[in-house]
C-alpha cells in the first residue's frame, strides 16, 4: 500500500512539474525567438523556412529538455536549427535529383547592392561555413562557443571562419 501511495505521490509530483516547465520553457521561447529566427535565416536564408527551422528547434528543446537545459537552451536551439537545415539542404537535394524538370522558387528580399553582393557570397559558403560565420560575427561567440554548438572543435571553426572570409573577399572584395 506504502508503495502504491509513494508511485502515486511520484506520479503527482512530476504532474504538477510540467506546467512549470512549460511555463518556463514558453517564456524562454518568446524572449529568445527573435534572435533564434535571425540566426536561422542566415543559416538557411529563407525567412519561411528559418521559421520552421525555429519551430522545429523548440519542439526539440521540449523533447530533450534535460540535456538542452544541461547544454543551454540556447546552444541546443541553435544546433537544433543548424542540423534541422542540413537534413532539409540533403531532402532538397534529393529532390531536386528526383524532379529536375521543376522549377524551385526563390525568396527574394530587396536589398542595396552591397548586401546582394554580401548574400550571394554568402551563398557561395558552405553550410558549416555559413554556420560559423553567423555564430561568430552575428552571434558574436567565442571560437569555443561556436564549437560546442556545432558539435565540433575550435580549430574546425577557425578553419571553416578562415576560409569562409577567404571566398567572401574574393566575391566582394576587402574594400572595408
Amino acid at each position: 500500500m506504502e508503495t502504491d501511495e509513494a508511485s502515486i505521490a511520484q506520479v503527482n509530483a512530476v504532474v504538477s512539474s510540467r506546467p512549470s516547465r512549460l511555463e518556463s520553457l514558453g517564456a524562454w521561447y518568446v524572449e529568445r525567438y527573435p534572435a533564434l529566427l535571425r540566426f536561422a535565416y542566415l543559416v538557411c536564408r529563407d525567412a519561411a523556412v528559418a521559421e520552421d527551422l525555429v519551430q522545429e528547434a523548440f519542439v526539440r528543446v521540449h523533447r530533450a529538455w534535460r540535456r538542452a537545459e544541461e547544454d543551454g537552451l540556447d546552444a541546443y536551439a541553435r544546433r537544433a536549427i543548424v542540423n534541422l537545415n542540413h537534413n532539409r539542404f540533403r531532402r532538397m537535394l534529393r529532390e531536386r535529383r528526383a524532379l529536375a524538370n521543376v522549377d524551385v522558387e526563390r525568396v527574394h528580399v530587396e536589398q542595396s547592392h552591397d548586401h546582394e553582393m554580401l548574400w550571394a557570397a554568402m551563398a557561395e559558403l558552405t553550410e558549416q561555413q555559413r554556420a560559423c560565420v553567423a555564430l561568430r560575427y552575428y552571434e558574436g561567440m567565442t571560437e569555443e562557443e561556436t564549437a560546442r554548438v556545432l558539435g565540433i572543435s575550435a580549430g574546425s571553426v577557425k578553419r571553416h571562419v578562415f576560409r569562409a572570409m577567404e571566398k567572401m573577399r574574393a566575391k566582394v572584395g576587402d574594400e572595408r
